[in-house]
């Protein structure tokens, strides 16, 4: 096999195993997030909304109930980053060099680039998998999961470069 080819699909095996490590560690985020909301209510927040009718060629605001379900998980991200998924999943993005394809950069207090592993790992369950699930509950509407969301939100993940 050619180094071409043996190049290729390692890289369609990373995309697999990262795209398997990503839906355990929202399945798993999910459903911890769901046993707190079980425990600690959510509370919705009255939100306007706008009607539309055509017909009418007119408009008007509605108050909606809207749950804040992102601000929801933003509030749990530090348990959730501690769920062994989610913790396996920040260890393939550091080992496959994720921070490198990003060009992430960390500098501390006095401007120096940070190579610490552990920052980088956090740094990427905040930006990948924090700002993923967050927007899958918004999609989503709730916290079950839903393989059509999870396929079309990662589908958009994964062909950002």
């Amino acid at each position: 096999m050619g180094e071409k080819m043996k190049a290729y699909r390692n890289k369609e095996e990373s995309k697999r195993e990262f795209y398997e490590h990503m839906k355990k560690a929202v399945i798993t985020s999910l459903s911890h997030l769901k046993k707190k909301a079980e425990k600690e209510q959510i509370n919705p927040l009255l939100d306007y909304d706008f009607r539309i009718d055509i017909n009418k060629k007119s408009w008007d605001t509605t108050l909606k109930l809207r749950y804040p379900l992102a601000s929801f998980v933003k509030m749990n991200f530090e348990e959730i980053l501690k769920l062994p998924e989610v913790v396996s999943c920040m260890d393939f993005m550091v080992k496959n060099r994720f921070h490198k394809m990003i060009e992430m950069e960390i500098p501390d207090n006095n401007g120096k680039i940070v190579e610490d592993v552990e920052t980088y790992k956090r740094f990427l369950g905040y930006e990948i998998v924090g700002t993923f699930l967050m927007r899958y509950v918004e999609t989503m509407g709730g916290l079950d999961y839903d393989e059509i969301i999870f396929n079309n939100l990662y589908t958009q993940v994964s062909e950002y470069k």
